[in-house]
């Protein structure tokens, strides 16, 4: 993600007004931050998952079984929300 906005201040004119890029750097730009996009929903999303996996970890000790279930849904709807999000993300230029 630093990478993505790094290159996009020094090489594509990210700390300009808009109509001071020049329009050869608009459609490079804009790649930039379409690859910005797809990479922080992936860190967005991991994270969720890491602490969802903290939990089933604080289950397991505490012996609650049926909150585990609730944990299941939950994780089932991460994914699906990283799935649809990316799969927005992409095919809406398509």
């Amino acid at each position: 993600m630093t990478a993505c906005v790094l290159l996009g201040t020094t090489r594509f004119y990210w700390h300009v007004h808009i109509w001071d890029i020049p329009f050869s750097q608009i459609s490079p730009s804009i790649k930039v931050l379409f690859t910005a996009k797809i990479t922080f929903a992936f860190a967005v999303c991991t994270t969720r998952m890491s602490l969802i996996c903290f939990y089933y970890r604080l289950l397991d000790r505490a012996e609650i079984k049926h909150y585990r279930w609730v944990l299941h849904i939950t994780m089932s709807f991460v994914v699906l929300v990283l799935f649809l999000y990316v799969s927005i993300a992409i095919f809406t230029c398509w």
